[in-house]
């Protein structure tokens, strides 16, 4: 009697001998082959291991666990494999038709061969292949890239920049852009006298054009007077003269507008690197997308950092191409 196994460790198909096999989709014990069999067609299991079900914490870091991560990976990638040889045997396209970018002979492409600019296209439906604008402005034959700024404090921002643009004035009207909102908005707030007093403080000299430079947009009023002769900074007869000199009126004073601050230099990222740190291509401030990009490789669009550090002092994070390029040949 002693000898005899649990129910429990008897085959669950026969009944009759201890179970030596456990089936990897269902956990299901078996004793033969032909037991095994049975149990797939009686419950019309697969034998497959799940891949999604839940594993406790404690058995992730174990043999077991691990070679089942792996095993994972393993069928993925020999899946991969097997499409690829059925791709090239039966002669199918694997060419993305609805992807933006340039076509086989366009000009955009013509363009960018004589630019010299390889471009490697990120998978279909990625964030950065969906964010790409790039395109080829046709009137004035240039194009007109997106552009990854990654300022200072390491924040990113895109921008359509011309090929034919400086990066310095590039990065400066990007800086503008932001800038002169607040301060328009604070103008446009600010109160005025009257209807007459405004238009007295205009002078129309014979071409027609209005000069406001004379207008005093500080004056404060003490009191409403009682016949509205107090006017809203939305009013018609306003608007037209400050949109005329945007400088002066509309942004307020020049000297309260920050410039694009100096003192920058420009880094292109440079893709596809073995380092753990961020290997970047020095650029001349004058020199143009079209001349910056030359014999280089972009991922869909340009990645470009604006530091104030020089490439002699970069920080740890960063890397110049040629100690990067020096460290490869080296190992």
């Amino acid at each position: 009697m002693t000898d005899q196994p649990l129910l429990s460790q008897l085959c669950s198909i026969c009944n009759n001998n201890a179970s030596k096999y456990r089936c990897p989709g269902c956990s299901a014990r078996t004793c033969s082959l032909p037991c095994y069999k049975r149990h797939q067609q009686w419950a019309q299991c697969s034998g497959k291991r799940d891949p999604t079900k839940y594993v406790k914490r404690s058995q992730l870091a174990t043999p077991a666990g691990i070679d089942h991560d792996y095993n994972f990976i393993a069928g993925i990638e020999r899946g991969v494999d097997r499409a690829e040889r059925e791709v090239i045997e039966r002669g199918i396209s694997s060419n993305d038709e609805g992807r933006k970018g340039p076509t086989s002979g366009s000009n955009y492409e013509k363009h960018l061969q004589d630019a010299g600019v390889i471009i490697d296209k990120a998978p279909k439906g990625m964030s950065r292949e969906r964010s790409n604008n790039t395109h080829f402005d046709k009137r004035k034959k240039r194009i007109v890239w997106t552009v990854e700024w990654v300022h200072e404090d390491q924040t990113r921002e895109l921008d359509e920049v011309r090929e034919t643009l400086s990066l310095s004035e590039a990065y400066k009207e990007l800086l503008a852009r932001k800038q002169p909102k607040s301060k328009k908005r604070k103008t446009r707030s600010a109160p005025f006298t009257s209807t007459s007093a405004v238009s007295d403080s205009i002078n129309e000299p014979e071409n027609g054009v209005r000069d406001i430079s004379a207008i005093d947009v500080t004056t404060e009023i003490v009191g409403e007077s009682a016949d509205n002769s107090t006017i809203s900074p939305e009013s018609p007869t306003i608007e037209p003269a400050l949109e005329g000199r945007p400088n002066e009126a509309t942004h307020g004073n020049s000297k309260d507008i920050s410039p694009a601050p100096s003192g920058f230099h420009f880094y292109l990222v440079k893709p596809h690197t073995s380092s753990s740190r961020r290997v970047l291509i020095p650029l001349s401030n004058e020199a143009t997308l079209s001349t910056g990009l030359r014999g280089r490789i972009v991922l869909e669009f340009p990645t470009i950092h604006a530091l104030f550090k020089p490439p002699e002092s970069l920080p740890s994070e960063f890397q110049l191409e040629d100690d990067y390029l020096d460290q490869e040949l080296k190992e």
